[in-house]
């Protein structure tokens, strides 16, 4: 068996960390399965040149990940009682907005596209606001992040 890339480890590695999401009994569980594995799937595209990131820098966003991760599950348990899909979205979305952004912004440090550095600064100042996050708002600007920065297949190679 041949030895795993760096970016396969660590494209594995976050994959795991998100795969223990866990919306329990929630009555929108399988809303929210969804959301997180789009999450995954998303890390996965922005994690395309993860191996170019120096081990100080990943090992730092891997910590604020963790931290990240930690703060949505206990988000999820808050809403395991919710009824109002509304609300349950409200609260659970930014979480896996900022996840995804976090995830750009090691990306684009590494790409240093000025457009895409642009995007990142104005996606987190929408996530920041006071009040509620314009979820349309930054569903936009992630769009245009995820088409702004060079593709690089992701998906771990055939063993």
């Amino acid at each position: 068996m041949a030895d795993r890339t760096v970016r396969e480890r660590r494209i594995e590695d976050v994959d795991s960390v998100v795969a223990g999401l866990d919306p329990g009994s929630s009555p929108h569980g399988r809303r929210l399965r969804a959301g997180i594995e789009t999450l995954r799937g998303r890390l996965r595209l922005a994690h395309g040149r993860c191996e170019q990131v120096d081990e100080r820098r990943w090992a730092d966003y891997r910590a604020a990940l963790d931290t990240g991760v930690g703060e949505l599950d206990v988000e999820l348990g808050r809403v395991a009682e919710h009824h109002d899909v509304e609300e349950v979205d409200e609260r659970v979305y930014p979480h896996l907005a900022r996840l995804e952004l976090e995830a750009w912004r090691l990306r684009i440090g590494e790409v240093e596209e000025s457009m895409s550095v642009d995007l990142v600064t104005y996606a987190h100042r929408e996530l920041v606001v006071e009040g509620p996050v314009r979820r349309e708002d930054v569903e936009r600007i992630l769009d245009a992040i995820r088409v702004s920065v060079p593709f690089v297949e992701t998906s771990p190679a055939p063993r």
